[in-house]
C-alpha cells in the first residue's frame, strides 16, 4: 500500500495516520499503523522478522483512573533514554497535518507527536514513534521490543527529565490496528513507545505487527 494520507474519526476526534518519505507508515481500519520496515537498503539486504511476546499488566484504564503525579515541565523535549536497551535518541516534534503524523525520516531519530500530551502534563498519553528499521538501516526503537517490564524509561527536556517505568508491551497486528486509547489526550500521565515488528513481508517491504510499550511516570 502506497503512502497517502488517510484518517478515520473514531469518538469524536481523528485518530492520526503516519507516513514517512520511502516506506508507507498508513493508517488501516481506524487505527494506527507504523510500516516501517525495508524490503532492501540497495545491496539487496532483507531485513527480518522481529519477535516479540505480550508481558507485563497494562496500566489502569486511562479514561478513568485519576492522575498520580503532579505536573511538571521539561521545557525543550530533547532526548528518549532506555538504558537498560543501550538507546539514547534525539527527539523531534511531528504534527499530523490534515490527519497524517509525520514520522522522521532518520532512523536514529524518534518523534513525540505534539498533539498528544506533553511529557509533564497532568493528564493524557505521551506518544512517541520510531523506525525499528529503515532502508536496512537499524532504527532507534529497534530495542523496544526486547523491553520488559520494570525497565526505565528517561525523557529528558532543557530544563528537566522525567522517568517513567515500563508496565507492559503488546503486539498489535496491523491487520487490526491499534486501540485508539493509545492517543488520548486525556486520562493518567502515560508514555507509549510504538514502533514496528512481527514477521517480515519482503513482498510489501513492510513488518506485519506494531509493538507498543506502556510506561507509567514514577516520582
Amino acid at each position: 500500500m502506497p503512502a497517502g494520507r488517510l484518517a478515520a474519526r473514531r469518538g469524536g476526534y481523528v485518530v492520526p495516520a503516519l507516513v514517512a518519505s520511502g516506506v508507507g507508515c498508513l493508517l488501516v481500519a481506524a487505527v494506527l499503523g507504523l510500516h516501517n520496515g525495508t524490503r532492501a537498503n540497495g545491496r539487496g539486504r532483507v531485513a527480518a522478522a522481529v519477535h516479540a511476546v505480550d508481558r507485563g499488566e497494562l496500566p489502569a484504564d486511562v479514561a478513568t483512573t485519576p492522575a498520580s503525579i503532579p505536573a511538571r515541565p521539561v521545557g525543550r523535549i530533547s532526548r528518549l533514554r532506555l538504558a537498560r536497551l543501550g538507546v539514547d535518541a534525539p527527539v523531534v516534534p511531528v504534527s499530523a497535518p490534515g490527519g497524517v503524523m509525520q514520522i522522521p525520516q532518520d532512523p536514529g531519530v524518534v518523534g513525540w507527536w505534539s498533539s498528544g500530551a506533553r511529557p509533564g502534563s497532568p493528564r493524557g498519553n505521551v506518544v512517541i514513534v520510531g523506525h525499528v528499521n529503515f532502508h536496512g538501516v537499524t532504527g532507534a526503537l529497534a530495542a523496544v521490543p526486547d523491553s520488559r517490564p520494570g525497565d526505565a524509561v528517561v525523557v529528558a527536556g532543557s530544563t528537566a527529565s522525567l522517568r517513567y517505568v515500563v508496565r507492559a508491551i503488546r503486539v498489535y497486528p496491523k491487520a487490526t490496528g491499534l486501540p485508539p486509547v493509545i492517543f488520548a489526550r486525556d486520562g493518567p500521565q502515560q508514555l507509549v513507545l510504538i514502533t514496528c515488528g512481527g514477521p517480515f513481508d519482503p513482498s510489501t517491504g513492510n513488518y506485519e505487527d506494531n509493538i507498543v510499550a506502556f510506561a507509567t511516570p514514577i516520582s
